[in-house]
Order: C-alpha cells, then sequence, then structure tokens
C-alpha cells in the first residue's frame, strides 16, 4: 500500500457552520490578535437576531452612545456627514457590511471584507458552543493536501490577510470602516500561526483539495481582489470554502469506502482510489423526474459509510501502530468493516460531517445564490445551482479577470471536485448566466466570457 500518504487523513471532525462569512473570521483569527485582549474564542458576533437580540452581546454598535461614537470615527474618517444625523449614518453603515443571513440563524456576521470586519465575530459567537471546531485548521490542512508549492509558500490565512489588507488600501470607504472598528474596539497586529506539518503537502493535488488550494491561491492574488467588488469578492471566497470543505469531506469518506472496497477484492486501494477524481455528488439531468434526481440519499450513504470505516481504521491504527495499512485487506477487519457498514446507528460525529457538507452546498435561503443544492421538498434535494455560483466556477477556471474560458476547463475543474454535470446541462447554465458564446455543438469548445473585467 501507499505509505506517503497517511492511512488517516489528519482531518478534525466538522461541525455544521450557521454562517458561512465565520470560515473567513477564523482564518483571520489564526493571523491576527485584537490589542484590546479580545481573543478568538471570546464569543463574538456581529449581531444577535431574534425577539431577545438586545439581551446578547454583539459586536456591532447598538446604543445612542455607541452609534454616535462610531459616527464621529467615520466623519473623522473622511466620511461626509450631518452633524445631528450621526445615529443614521452609524446605521447605515452598519447594515451595509452586514453579511448574509441564513433562515432561523440566531447570529448574523459582519461581511469579513476588511481585517477588523473579520474580528467582529468568532466560531464561539457564531456557533453558540464552547469549545467548536477549528474550522481554520481544517481548511489549512485540505489547502496544504491540495498544494503544488514549496515549502513556506504562504497559508491560506496568510493569502487572505495579504488579500484584505490590499483592499483596505485601495477602498478608501473601507479604510475609514475599518478605522472606526478600530476606535471602537481596538487595533489589531499579526502573530505566528500553528500550521498543519510539511509533510502533508502536496500529497492528493488531484482532488477536491487541489482545487481548494488553486482557487484560493487565484482568488487572493492581487489582480482579483482588484477586479472584484469587495462584497463579490467575499461572496466567491466564502464559496470557495464551502465548496472546498464540502467535497475534501465528501472525498476523504469516498477513499475509506474504496480503500476497503478494493482492499476486498484483493486489490491495492489508496494506489488506485487517487488516481483520477471520483464521481462524489451525481448531477442528474434536469428532466428526469424529480423523485430520481434527490442526491441526498447518496450523500448522506456515502458519507456514513466511509465515516464508519474510518472509525474502524483509526481504532486499528491505534491498537496495531501497523501505518502499512496491509491489515485492511485481512478477515478479520473486512468482517469488522460489514458489520459496520449493516449497523444502522449512526454517531453523532458522523451526523456533524453530514450536516457540515450538506449545509455548505445548500441554498440558506433565496437571496443565496452561491449554493449548489437547492431543496425541493422536505424529501428531496436537487443540483440546481445559483447564478452567482456558476460566475464564479466560471470565472475561477480561467487564467485571470476579463479572461475567457472554455467549457471543457469548467468540466475539468468541477471534475476535480467530484462533480460530472452534463454537458447540456452546463452549457444551459452557463447560457442563464449570461456567460456562453457559441453553441452546445461545439462541445468542449464552446467560449465562455468571464464575469469580471480584470480592470474596474
Amino acid at each position: 500500500m501507499n505509505t506517503q500518504i497517511p492511512l488517516l487523513l489528519p482531518l478534525n471532525r466538522p461541525q455544521y457552520v450557521p454562517s458561512s462569512e465565520t470560515l473567513i473570521s477564523s482564518l483571520a483569527w489564526e493571523v491576527l490578535e485584537s490589542e484590546a485582549g479580545h481573543g478568538a474564542n471570546s464569543g463574538r458576533r456581529y449581531m444577535a437576531t431574534g425577539a431577545r437580540a438586545d439581551d446578547v452581546a454583539q459586536s456591532r454598535p447598538v446604543d445612542s452612545d455607541a452609534l454616535i461614537a462610531f459616527a464621529q470615527a467615520l466623519v473623522k474618517g473622511g466620511l461626509v456627514g450631518e452633524a445631528g444625523h450621526y445615529e443614521l449614518i452609524a446605521e447605515g453603515v452598519l447594515n451595509s457590511v452586514a453579511g448574509v443571513r441564513p433562515t432561523k440563524a440566531k447570529s448574523r456576521a459582519a461581511s469579513p471584507m476588511t481585517p477588523g470586519l473579520a474580528l467582529l465575530q468568532d466560531a464561539v459567537g457564531m456557533t453558540g458552543l464552547r469549545n467548536p471546531v477549528n474550522y481554520a485548521s481544517i481548511l489549512e490542512t485540505m489547502f496544504l493536501l491540495g498544494s503544488d508549492e514549496k515549502t513556506g509558500s504562504p497559508s491560506m490565512a496568510r493569502r487572505w490577510l495579504g488579500a484584505a489588507l490590499r483592499r483596505r488600501e485601495t477602498d478608501p470607504l473601507l479604510r475609514i470602516i475599518d478605522d472606526a472598528f478600530i476606535d471602537a474596539y481596538g487595533n489589531y497586529s499579526p502573530k505566528d500561526q500553528p500550521l498543519p506539518p510539511e509533510t502533508l503537502r502536496g500529497l492528493l493535488p488531484n482532488s477536491p483539495f487541489g482545487w481548494l488550494h488553486d482557487a484560493w491561491v487565484k482568488l487572493t492574488s492581487d489582480q482579483w481582489v482588484d477586479a472584484l467588488p469587495p462584497r463579490v469578492w467575499v461572496d466567491w471566497a466564502t464559496t470557495v470554502l464551502r465548496m472546498g470543505m464540502a467535497f475534501g469531506f465528501l472525498w476523504e469518506a469516498e477513499r475509506y469506502r474504496m480503500m476497503v472496497q478494493l482492499a476486498a477484492e484483493g486489490k491495492d486501494g489508496p494506489t488506485q482510489v487517487l488516481t483520477e477524481p471520483p464521481e462524489l455528488l451525481p448531477w442528474p439531468a434536469s428532466y428526469l423526474p424529480v423523485s430520481t434526481r434527490s442526491v441526498r440519499p447518496a450523500m448522506r450513504r456515502r458519507i456514513d459509510e466511509g465515516g464508519q470505516l474510518r472509525v474502524l481504521i483509526a481504532d486499528e491504527l491505534k491498537r496495531t501502530q501497523d501505518e502499512s495499512g496491509d491489515w485492511v485487506g485481512s478477515d478479520a477487519f473486512l468482517g469488522q468493516a460489514r458489520e459496520a457498514l449493516n449497523d444502522p446507528s449512526r454517531p453523532s460525529s458522523l451526523k456533524n460531517v453530514y450536516e457540515t457538507v450538506f449545509y455548505s452546498l445548500v441554498r440558506r435561503d433565496e437571496s443565496d445564490h452561491y449554493g449548489l443544492l437547492v431543496r425541493q421538498t422536505t424529501n428531496y434535494t436537487l443540483v440546481q445551482p445559483g447564478t452567482e455560483w456558476v460566475a464564479m466556477i466560471a470565472g475561477l477556471s480561467a487564467d485571470g479577470p476579463g479572461r475567457p474560458t472554455y467549457v471543457g476547463k469548467i468540466i475539468a475543474q468541477l471534475s476535480r471536485l467530484g462533480l460530472r454535470p452534463p454537458l447540456p446541462e452546463l452549457v444551459k447554465l452557463l447560457e442563464a448566466a449570461g456567460l456562453a458564446r457559441g453553441s452546445a455543438d461545439a462541445d468542449h469548445g464552446v467560449r465562455v466570457a468571464n464575469p469580471y473585467e480584470g480592470d474596474r
């Protein structure tokens, strides 16, 4: 068996993320610290939603004195405003930086367009959990697994910080807003970041981890930061993280499932499963009946089966300390695997993985145009990507902002994620987004326009 790639991937078990902006804030807290003494686990949330919102601590200024002080900081920074209307000025700016509010969510994040805005929430405050999972650690591990760069290349968090600082430098309004929050909560400064071991670098480039790495490197480059409007850049960034997280865990589950299946057939599982990206989520044609197009059962089955096998592999590794994995094909282990796969119970860890994947992919509400899946009813979940999701996938498949791409390149990138859309379906989506140039007869050579030019 392949001993270079760890038998058990060092990915901590995830938890459902109520707000995708939390993922960027988690990266921010890895490389920044607040001079006011707040830490990454102090329970920050930008604003609470619901009937008792005023009873919950918020980083958004709420009372009259705080609003006036915030508005005065904005005016001092250069924002034009009339004296006597300070509260209206403050409310307008504060509403403009609020992030997406998922349906039924108890908290709403600030859109992390600058370092100061990203530090207005953390995982504790947004999840309500005392000890939430370290999302940044999971993402950094995935990023390193997919990397094709040299040792010492910037991490995901440091790339984000560079992009956010550039955004602050080039956008006068964002700089004023960032400074106003610095006045309210203290400045921020860089700090050292714990990183996964370099031995993981580049082990799995032809996988969702590789797609996550390449998309993030491209998106945090100066040319893309300069080309995209601030809110669009944040939306694209959170979508890249959502897709990377979801398909990364689907890929992990499929790896364990195929490892055991191929070992049972007397084949070298870990090497064969990595030869090309497997299909991780079916993409049925839209003309099929709704009842046959729901992808939720296949998603749950893959996560449950892979998760059960991961538990067995972890237990066996702990018992034997044998990293070779030769025991995966033994009669004893395969017997345990069959029993586990026939067990109808679902440990909470599997439920957490499933919810992480599902809610990363599904549209959170009607205003979420970056989701891949849509809940048709309580019984059916369909592949029906939002227009902005299509634009992001197409844009990042190009060599740069304003440069065209082709359907074949988009299909190749989607394949790395584990998606294999029917060609007519993909062309139809691109046409609906106003990006397709040509006709479906051109097959993979259909020219696709880039949604954003290089210079704004």
